[in-house]
């Protein structure tokens, strides 16, 4: 399959060149075998393993880091140069990663060193072809459109002196570096560009239709080509009878290809042949038809294709169905975690422990790594904690940066030089939303894990501003608004903004995974075109521990206190504050509660005043040290939002304890009532202790819900290992891609950058001119003083 990707910009006027080129190559090669790629498409489809060739044409703006990136991932890479001989030096510079050259002028052949071959631009039939009109059809004598270089004024204004009484059409767009128009051709002209279309459109319409070739050195010392452009092609095709004038340079046997033109070196060999023209409608119109008939028979994007298949003999053909590649590295995936900390740092939870227990499990067929951003910097790091490299990017936020440039071309430079195979985002927390799409425009596998609820809101937990889940006002988009704007004085629409921009992230995922049904389908309620995606409920697997996990087996109380253990960080979104009910109300000599894990400085001071000596915290415990949970009957998981897994239920049923928790998301998911546990209403510490009196009360309840618990209820590490392996393999670049140092920003894979969603988008489009104006215009003095 050939992919065809324009080094210019794509909002450049002659991008139709692109297209038309499009066009003839699908009905060449046929639809399927046929993309045009853009920054961010390019190494995404290189790294598909899909296409053998790719097609660079034009070359002004070539971006060579993405060239070194994608080059191991094609057989065949072809640059067209579009601007020579004017830009040849340039090109000439950036054509050693390519296999063959081939240049619209024959004269800049020799400096490519043996790569190069002529091969002019041409017309193309959905663009240009129209029927050549009769004379009574005509709409205008003469046409000519252009830039008004300095050799063409001269020319235009003697054609105007000659011709007197013709209708005349000009287009003369004027830019920042030439001079004003004569008068005369001012009053006739229209000064603004017109669309392609209307271009072909007029020269139709027209009599005859004067081309003039640049003779204007933009850059280097040349200003004259030695070939016509393609503008020379598509009259020919539009049914106008043409007449050009060719500087000395220009070399007409590539005019005369094209029967019917008439060819003049002089100003007044230009008036000859209008003149002729004119006068003779018989010749114009057998004129306009020859000159058409050529480029139908030899000057088509059909045929120069087929000439580039001829030189190069590459394979065109698309490869479906391409096998899982295994990376060079001694077998080993290169995977990046973008995350918001690691179990490294200070403060650390599920996500992190969930991390280290992946990097332990996939020790043989995984390298891992860490992007960080704290503290002025971005940081990445090996597994272990070890810094590799450090940018300095400055902070931005919690969770509020949808695009940040400087970060963005921090991640896209370690990205492309360190070559990382996966981007398996955790979270993006202190980071910007845009990483995923800076990751794909690398070519890298974009894997997405959902810990919690941030894809869908900010208020990543979804409690509202009252610290409540409302599901109904999650899903609803203005309702969500109306919270933010109670909670964060957010103008109404940011929520719909976030979640806009979200949407078009997810395009760059590769795949989703969650910890049960409850985020995954509440996810793709607010995201639908997850459907379509690789979206995988997974689990989470349990750290490993130190020795054997052994179920605790089942003993009678004989008189003793109820053992209740709180696993996990304390937290008022875990629950604190309902688990302080309990105790309040718990006979101390029928019930002991044991805190296990990091208590939050805002409930230290209460457990203390409270003074209960049943109650006893342990602080926080090493992952996946969880012997000492032993000591416990019953296990407390009373979230007031929707888990999305919930590590510490696992920990607890290993350990043979029974859970009470929430009925909200995933323990609402993993919990079945009195069969392996209880699920209680969120806040509701009375429907707690009757559950507890009841286990406690009767054995025969205990020993039956105990009974139950089996290695079933939790998430296993070695499949998960083979499960989540099978997902980077699947997501990893099929061809081997190459290290270079790309440095996107959002702007470069042509989106709009916006700062923050907590700001509406301002209503201008990256491309509008600026609002500033160089032009002023200031009264005479003393008529101010008139005025005054």
């Amino acid at each position: 399959m050939a992919i065809i990707y324009n080094t210019n910009y794509t909002h450049n006027p002659n991008y139709y060149l692109t297209l038309a080129f499009e066009r003839s190559a699908k009905t060449v090669l046929g639809d399927d075998n046929v993309v045009v790629a853009d920054n961010m498409t390019l190494a995404g489809l290189a790294a598909s393993g899909e296409h053998d060739v790719l097609i660079c044409i034009d070359g002004q703006q070539i971006n060579m880091e993405l060239m070194r990136r994608v080059r191991p991932a094609f057989k065949t890479m072809i640059f067209w140069a579009f601007e020579d001989p004017f830009m040849v030096t340039f090109n000439v510079d950036n054509i050693g990663l390519f296999d063959y050259v081939f240049t619209n002028d024959p004269s800049c052949v020799d400096f490519y060193l043996g790569k190069g071959h002529y091969l002019p631009l041409a017309a193309s039939l959905s663009f240009h072809e129209r029927k050549v009109k009769s004379a009574a059809d005509l709409d205008y004598d003469i046409f000519f459109a252009g830039t008004m270089w300095p050799n063409r004024v001269h020319t235009l204004r003697r054609v105007i002196t000659a011709f007197p009484d013709a209708r005349v059409k000009l287009i003369c767009p004027g830019n920042e570096y030439l001079p004003p128009l004569p008068a005369d051709i001012a009053d006739l002209a229209i000064q603004r560009p017109i669309s392609h279309e209307a271009f072909i459109d007029f020269a139709n319409a027209s009599a005859v239709t004067l081309t003039m070739f640049r003779d204007y050195a933009s850059h280097g010392d040349v200003g004259q080509a030695t070939a016509p452009g393609p503008r020379f092609y598509e009259l020919a095709l539009a049914g106008t009878a043409q007449v050009v004038e060719a500087g000395e340079q220009l070399n007409e046997d590539y005019i005369r290809e094209v029967a019917g033109v008439g060819l003049a070196r002089t100003v007044e060999g230009v008036v000859e042949h209008i003149d002729a023209l004119l006068s003779n409608r018989t010749m114009r119109r057998k004129s306009a038809t020859a000159a058409q008939k050529a480029v139908l028979e030899s000057h088509l994007y059909e045929h120069r294709l087929r000439r580039m298949m001829d030189v190069t003999g590459a394979d065109f053909s698309r490869h479906r169905n391409v096998p899982v590649a295994v990376p060079a590295r001694r077998g080993r995936l290169r995977v990046l975690m973008c995350t918001h900390s690691t179990i490294h740092e200070q403060a650390w939870g599920g996500v992190e422990v969930y991390q280290q227990t992946i990097s332990s499990i996939l020790l043989r067929d995984v390298e891992f790594f860490y992007w960080l951003h704290r503290d002025g910097m971005c940081r990445l790091t090996d597994a272990s904690g070890r810094e590799i490299e450090s940018f300095d990017v400055p902070d931005t936020g919690w969770l509020d940066t949808m695009c940040d440039g400087v970060e963005e071309m921090a991640f896209s430079s370690a990205l492309s030089q360190y070559n990382f195979d996966i981007v398996h985002f955790q979270h993006l927390g202190h980071h910007c939303l845009s990483l995923p799409i800076i990751a794909k425009a690398n070519g890298a596998g974009v894997v997405f894990s959902a810990h919690d609820f941030f894809l869908v809101s900010s208020r990543y937990n979804l409690l509202n501003h009252e610290l409540r889940y409302c599901e109904e006002d999650v899903k609803w988009v203005l309702a969500a608004d109306i919270s933010l704007r109670r909670s964060d004085n957010v103008e109404f629409g940011g929520e719909q903004t976030r979640r806009a921009f979200v949407a078009k992230m997810l395009d760059s995922v590769d795949a989703i995974l969650f910890g049960t049904e409850h985020s995954r389908n509440l996810t793709h309620t607010v995201y639908p075109h997850l459907d379509q995606k690789e979206s995988l409920i997974l689990g989470i697997p349990s750290p490993e521990t130190p020795a054997p996990v052994e179920k605790k087996p089942y003993a009678p109380l004989n008189g003793r206190r109820l053992s209740i253990a709180i696993i996990g960080n304390f937290l008022r979104t875990k629950g604190a504050d309902a688990v302080l009910s309990v105790i309040e109300m718990a006979h101390p000599d029928l019930f002991e509660f044991h805190i296990f894990g990091y208590v939050h400085p805002e409930y230290e001071g209460v457990l203390n005043n409270m003074g209960r000596k049943n109650v006893i915290t342990y602080g926080r415990y090493s992952a996946g040290d969880i012997d000492a949970l032993k000591i416990a009957d019953v296990a407390l998981n009373l979230s007031i939002w929707p888990e999305t897994y919930c590590i510490s239920l696992s920990e607890a049923w290993a350990n043979g304890l029974i859970p009470i928790v929430t009925d909200v998301g995933a323990l609402g998911d993993r919990v079945v009532n009195d069969v392996n546990g209880y699920k209680v209403p969120i806040g509701s510490p009375a429907d707690v202790l009757q559950r507890l009196e009841l286990i406690r009360c009767s054995e025969g309840t205990r020993e039956r819900l105990m009974s139950n618990i089996s290695p079933a209820l939790w998430t296993n590490a070695r499949d998960y290992g083979v499960a989540l392996l099978d997902v980077y393999r699947k997501a990893a670049p099929r061809r081997t891609m190459g290290s270079s140092n790309v440095q996107f920003d959002v702007g470069q894979v042509h989106l709009l950058p916006h700062a923050s969603w907590k700001h509406q988008a301002p209503p201008r489009h990256i491309f509008d001119p600026p609002t500033q104006r160089d032009i002023a215009v200031e009264l005479p003095e003393s008529l101010n003083q008139k005025a005054v």
